[in-house]
């Protein structure tokens, strides 16, 4: 049942909403207008109302139908319908409690509209005022909608539900009013041409249909890259394509009407040329609102797999080393940008058809070498995620796996010289190398499965498992980050955060368990240690003491082996679990300027390692005592480091790796 209820349901929920916001709307704007055109416009409007209002009541009870089955489970209308679960629903969660204010909301005002059909004396015709508080209601019943989306389950910010109810607000109050003004053309003309009174109707409509837009659009982007991660998100999953598609057919849709306004504005706009182009504006309407319901039922970008289709992708990063080709980049995109310029002007002074293409087509070829310089090459999994998350876990069987199945030719430090390195066709990677940092998650599954495009190395599909083969990805990804951290001191850069802490398991000292990324939210310190000892005692006791008499909000991690010490203020203290594995991870993490590691080891021995997480997750600092001796051994100095963390305005924490 719900295959085709979903869909069908929604789009009419959709359909009809917008007409509900921008149909009184539309009627509120032509309250000053000719009083004989008035009382045509408000009486299309009430009929319009009056067929749109209980098609969204049907679909909203198919709509809740539709969810109820899902929930339940069962095709079984019957079973559905006399289940408890439409009341759990309805009352007891956010989407049910939305569906219930936007049913009683569209009943309200179809009881109104209803009233003021059939009792002409309240009409309003004789006050027109009263089609304000109709689009105010229309409106409502329009964002409420935003509140049961993707952008409210998923966000995480208040910001994104309202920037989304202020787009739908201002797309239904502009696309809702297309129909009553195509039927206001088509009432409203002498002899094929409009008259005065309707033609400054339709720019008292046009006027604010250049707010609505610029508004739709202002909004329209951010919440468009909410759930586009990248450029696989976009191209590689059926939710970016159908956005893709839609967003094509809103630029046809904004290029139509601004030809109509353009021959309003002139005083050149005919009846019969008016009807053709906004009738096509309307389909085009009607296809945004389709493929705005199959993005409604469609799983977020963000949230899907990507399969890439294209044998390239563009990076920036990847050619930065590489001067000509920065700087055709460049060029490619100033000689591109230059010839849109030039079409939109020679669109605007209605130049010849034939030098708006020609300037397009220029523009076209410009974005072709742009693109070719920025690409490097692709696989369909290049940007897919992994199924594994990016702990400590993983990172540690990673480099168990690395040494079984990699090490004979990357060799023990992954620098490439492994004992039969010299026997292979071409020379094996050198993992440290900067080049490892420039290659997607997805890149390097592809070829620890399918092999090296060039055959210098063997896929290992029918060796390793999936999670194996995602376990290594995670370890080469620590290794490859551990070189670009060569540069964390003691000290906090300011708005640095690039670097997130490879999760993992913990335990309070009262025996609760957690994980790192679930006590985000106040900075954490982060202490690995060999081994435990007197030593390990004494600075967990300095530590609390500081925190004790600064009242400075900061958890504290320790991750040693044995760890077992009493103290006497064990708040916010978490204990590792699998220490060696945490130990192992983070000292892929431990390389200075002065200390790259051993070139036949994958991480680095050290005694003790510190490392600062802020709020967020991101590390931003690391002491090694070792090579710095003063640095933190005073609690007392991490104040400052903790006062740049809380003078930094919020982010969002890092990226999962991973699909749920």
């Amino acid at each position: 049942m719900s295959t085709w209820l979903g869909p069908v349901s929604t789009t009419l929920q959709i359909a009809s909403a917008v007409l509900v916001a921008g149909v009184p709307f539309f009627a509120w704007l032509l309250k000053n207008s000719e009083k004989a055109l008035y009382e045509r416009v408000s009486r299309q409007a009430r009929v319009t109302l009056l067929l749109a209002l209980p098609v969204f009541i049907v679909a909203q009870f198919g709509h809740l139908l539709d969810q109820l089955s899902v929930i339940a489970d069962s095709s079984d209308a019957l079973l559905v319908i006399f289940s408890a679960n439409w009341q759990l629903y309805v009352l007891e969660t956010q989407p049910g409690n939305i569906w219930l204010f936007r049913t009683a909301t569209s009943l309200l005002i179809l009881v109104t509209i209803a009233t003021w059909f059939f009792h002409t004396r309240t009409t309003p015709v004789e006050k027109p005022g009263l089609w304000l508080p109709v689009t105010v209601a229309g409106a409502l019943l329009v964002a409420a909608g935003a509140w049961s989306g993707h952008y409210a389950g998923d966000s995480g910010a208040w910001e994104y539900p309202l920037l989304h109810a202020g787009h739908l607000v201002a797309v239904a109050l502009w696309v809702g009013s297309l129909p009553l003004w195509w039927m206001t053309v088509r009432s409203a003309s002498t002899r094929g041409q409009l008259t005065g009174p309707v033609e400054n109707g339709l720019r008292r409509f046009s006027h604010a249909a250049m707010l609505l837009v610029a508004i739709a659009v202002g909004t329209g982007i951010p919440l468009a890259t909410q759930f586009i991660d990248s450029q696989g998100d976009l191209l590689g999953t059926r939710w970016g394509l159908l956005l893709v598609i839609k967003v094509t057919i809103v630029a046809l849709v904004l290029v139509a009407a601004n030809r109509v306004r353009q021959r309003l504005n002139a005083g050149t706009l005919s009846r019969s040329w008016a009807l053709r182009a906004v009738g096509v504006e309307i389909g085009l309407v009607l296809v945004v609102i389709i493929l705005a319901s199959l993005l409604a039922q469609a799983t977020p970008a963000a949230h899907d797999q990507p399969f890439w289709r294209l044998p390239f992708r563009i990076s920036y990063d990847a050619i930065a080393p590489y001067d000509s080709l920065v700087r055709l980049l460049w060029s490619g995109i100033a000689v591109a940008a230059a010839a849109l310029v030039f079409a939109a002007l020679a669109y605007r002074r209605s130049a010849h058809t034939a030098v708006i293409v020609a300037s397009i087509c220029g523009s076209v070829v410009a974005i072709s070498v742009t693109a070719w310089a920025a690409s490097v090459p692709a696989y369909p999994d290049t940007f897919r995620r992994s199924d594994v998350p990016y702990v400590a876990e993983s990172i540690a069987s990673g480099i168990k796996l690395y040494d079984e199945n990699c090490m004979p030719c990357h060799g023990p430090g992954g620098r490439g010289d492994g004992p039969i390195s010299s026997l292979t066709r071409l020379p094996p990677a050198d993992l440290a190398a900067p080049h490892t940092a420039l290659h997607t998650a997805g890149d390097m599954f592809a070829w620890i499965t399918n092999g090296m495009p060039s055959g210098a190395m063997p896929g290992f599909s029918e060796t390793l498992s999936e999670q194996d083969r995602w376990d290594l990805v995670n370890f080469l990804r620590a290794f490859s980050q551990g070189f670009q951290a060569r540069l964390f001191d003691s000290h906090v850069v300011p708005n640095q955060q690039w670097l997130g802490a490879p999760d993992f398991y913990l335990s309070g000292m009262d025996g609760n368990l957690s994980q790192l990324k679930t006590i985000r939210g106040r900075p954490a310190l982060i202490i690995i240690q060999r081994s435990c000892g007197a030593a390990l005692t004494n600075r967990l006791m300095r530590l609390t003491q500081w925190r004790r008499s600064t009242e400075i909000s900061i958890s504290i991690v320790v991750a040693c082996s044995g760890q077992k010490f009493t103290l006497d203020d064990p708040r916010d203290i978490w204990l590792a679990q699998s220490v060696d594995q945490v130990v192992g991870t983070y000292s892929l993490l431990s390389r200075t300027r002065d200390n790259k590691g051993e070139k036949d080891m994958l991480g680095v021995e050290l005694e003790q390692a510190e490392f600062l997480v802020d709020r967020y997750g991101y590390i931003r600092a690391r002491w090694i005592p070792e090579e710095d001796p003063a640095g933190w051994a005073a609690p007392e100095t991490l104040s400052a480091e903790l006062d740049v963390l809380s003078r930094e305005s919020r982010i969002p924490p890092p990226p999962d790796s991973h699909i749920h």
